[in-house]
Parts: C-alpha cells; structure tokens; sequence
C-alpha cells in the first residue's frame, strides 16, 4: 500500500531556495567548527590539505579571499612549497573570520546561531561519554552527508586505496581479460631492450630494481603518501621505457591497460595537488605551485623539468642537487640581465648578486657563508630560486603589456 502524504504541516514545507540557504549555513557552520578544531593540531600535511580545501570551497565566493594571508599571490593564489605550520594556522583563522563574514551575509541573524555552537563546546566536559576521539577527529576531516551528491564529493582520499589501485593495473591483467599480459611482466621481459644510460647494464626488471634499490610493498594500510608518489613515479617512468623501446609488437589490450593506469594515476596525483614533470622519459611528481607551471612554460622542455624538479619532495634538503639546478637557471637568465634590470632594477641587483655568491662561487669562499648551518643555506637558494620565478614573470609580462597596449591601440583607432 500506498503511504500518503502528511499535510497538516504544510508551513514547515521549504521552497528550493530557502533549502540551498540552509545548506550553506549549515556547510559553513560546519566548516567554522573545523576550523576550530584544525588549528589546536601541528599535523602540517593535515593542515595544507584542509586549507586547500576551504580555499577551493570558497575562492569564487568570498571577495579578495586571500587577502591578508601567507603565501597568496594576487592572480596566481597560494603557493604550499614554502609555507610552514604557523603560517597555515594564521591562515586558517583568517579564513574562519571571513566565513563568519559571509555567513551574517547569508544570514543576518547567524550571531546568536555561532554563539550556541561554540558555547557549547566550551561547557562540554573533557570526559564526553558521546563523544570519542576518534569521533573528534571526524569532524575535522568530514563534511555533513545529506545526499548522493555529498557523498561523492565529501570523501576523503584514501592512501591506501589509490596504491591498492595502481599496483592492480600495473601487476595484474584481470581487469581486461585472462589473456592478458600484466604490464609487469611486460617491462621484465623488454628491459634488455632499454638504454644503458637508464637501466645500467640490467638485465632483468628484479635486476634493475636491486640495482637502483627499488622495493615497494604489496599494498597494506599503513601505505604512506610518499610511498604512494614513488610508486607512481616509477609505473610510469617504466611504462614510458617500454612503449619507446619494447623489442615487440604492443597489443591494443596493452594499451589500454596502460592508458588506464596513466589515467588513474594523473586522477591520483591531482588530487594530491601534483603535477608530473618529465625528462629522458623519466617521471617525477611535483606540487602544482601556479607561479612554477606558468614559469615552466616560459622556457624549453628540458629547463622547465629543473624548475619542476626544485620543488619536488626529494630535493629538499639536498643543497647540492639545489645548486646544480640554480646554476642551470643562471645560465638561463644571464642574457635577460639587461632587460631585467629595466624592468625592476632592485629584483635584478638583488637577483644576480644572490646567484654571484651563493650559487657561482663556492660557499666556502666567503667568510659570511661559509658561517651559515645547511638549513640556512636551503632557506637563500629558496629565496634565490622564488626571485628567478618571479624575474621570470616580470619579463613575460613586458612582452604581455606591449601586446596588450598595442590591440587596444588598434581596437580605440
């Protein structure tokens, strides 16, 4: 049977837009409440991720949204690389105020709604038999499920599930039929085929990873995002090598099974917020920092890898990996001096002084320098490698004005 409708409340029923108006209070509510909480731990990598995604949620809805944070770049947006734990903190409570901003816009009379959510937690006893720890830490982390549609799009990502994926497509063919060839099996059988200057002199796939020390587990749930990066980059160095060189015919079920990996893979990395950078058909990945990739295209293939490369986790903490790119990127801007200096006299002087002392001459050389801990040292190739990218924009954007001024020259004629 049937159940039919109850009417007796028909003043309760809301209209679509008082609903969508309850939905965003209650989201932004919630993520105020986050935010209070996200700011009591240190977890860096929790914190980067929570703040990207507010930043993500409501850069088109808050006017000047960035203003007044750390490491935002007017057109360009937050930049991750250098940003530290208190400065995610400070930026986090920025955020909060202008969530409260925008709610008493939504909802003029929200303030006594804000009062009660947090009087609340401050009567709360610490000893909350309702509330474990674990369920703390849901909040932070979850948003409020309604529908189908919150679902999907509030889950969180999962470290070991994106492993557990790719290590399926690259290790097994099930997916496309039992008579499949595994990629796997694939690359051991080619590699005799790869260049020397790649596999050194490696004979077969276990070979070429006990040669360069390569061992990922099989996936487990204490997988790691780091773990995760690596492999990625490894699948798809090896993948690239074996459609290049492969001493055989490729079937199309192996192409397919490669596109779905790079496809899984690229989905993977994106939501880490990384890009790939390649070279020699060798893979890494990289934070997708807006003001790189812009840069990155200003120059050719082989020095838009190094700019990548600067930034890519491993490097960190390497000051002679560090120097040897800066002096690539030395090379790369000496011709442009001249214009460089007409363009911002200060940056330019700055710039190339930095690149005369710390990156040509040997640190040693200097009585200042050679004072300075490694720490120190990273900290003025960073500053030095952030000064290239932005001398690197200010002549771009030289070009850029003279195309601009002179269409709307034309355009006003």
């Amino acid at each position: 049977m049937v159940k039919r409708p109850n009417y007796d409340d028909l003043a309760g029923i809301k209209n679509p837009r008082q609903c969508k108006q309850e939905g965003q209070i209650k989201k932004i509510l919630t993520d105020i409440k986050k935010i209070e909480l996200a700011v009591t731990t240190d977890d860096f990598e929790q914190l980067k991720e929570f703040h990207r995604e507010l930043d993500g949620t409501y850069q088109n809805q808050i006017k000047n949204w960035g203003v007044s944070m750390y490491n935002y770049i007017k057109d360009v947006g937050f930049t991750y690389e250098y940003i530290d734990v208190d400065s995610l903190k400070d930026n986090l409570k920025t955020m909060r105020a202008k969530l409260r901003g925008l709610l008493f816009e939504i909802a003029p009379d929200a303030e006594a709604t804000i009062q009660e959510l947090f009087s609340t937690d401050a009567q709360a006893p610490n000893n909350n038999d309702n509330m474990s720890e674990k369920e703390d830490k849901e909040i932070v982390s979850s948003a409020v499920r309604s529908n189908m549609y919150d679902v999907i799009k509030g889950r969180k990502f999962n470290v070991a599930r994106e492993y557990a994926r790719i290590w399926f497509l690259f290790n097994s063919a099930e997916y496309i039929g039992p008579c499949v060839t595994p990629l796997i099996y694939l690359i051991d059988g080619n590699i005799p085929s790869f260049p020397d200057s790649f596999k050194n002199r490696a004979l077969s796939l276990d070979d070429f990873n006990d040669t360069y020390g390569f061992k990922f587990n099989p996936p487990n749930e204490s997988t790691t995002v780091q773990e995760l990066i690596s492999y990625c980059e490894y699948v798809v160095t090896l993948c690239d090598h074996l459609w290049k060189y492969a001493s055989i015919s490729l079937d199309d079920e192996s192409e397919y099974l490669k596109d779905e990996l790079y496809r899984t893979v690229e989905g993977c990395m994106d939501e880490l917020g990384l890009i790939a950078a390649k070279r020699d058909e060798i893979t890494i990945f990289v934070d997708k920092d807006p003001t790189v990739i812009a840069v990155a295209e200003l120059v050719d293939e082989t020095l838009a890898y190094d700019v990548k490369a600067f930034i890519h986790k491993q490097t960190k903490g390497d000051l002679q990996k560090k120097k040897t790119i800066l002096k690539y990127l030395a090379d790369d801007i000496e011709p442009q001096r001249s214009k460089l200096n007409g363009i911002n006299k200060t940056l330019a002087s700055n710039l190339f002084q930095m690149l005369q002392k710390f990156v040509r001459h040997n640190n040693s050389d200097n009585p200042y320098i050679s004072t300075l801990s490694p720490k120190e040292v990273e900290d003025y190739y960073d500053d030095i490698y952030q000064m290239w990218l932005l001398s690197k924009l200010e002549i771009d954007n030289v070009e850029r004005k003279k195309r601009v001024e002179d269409v709307l020259r034309k355009i006003n004629e």
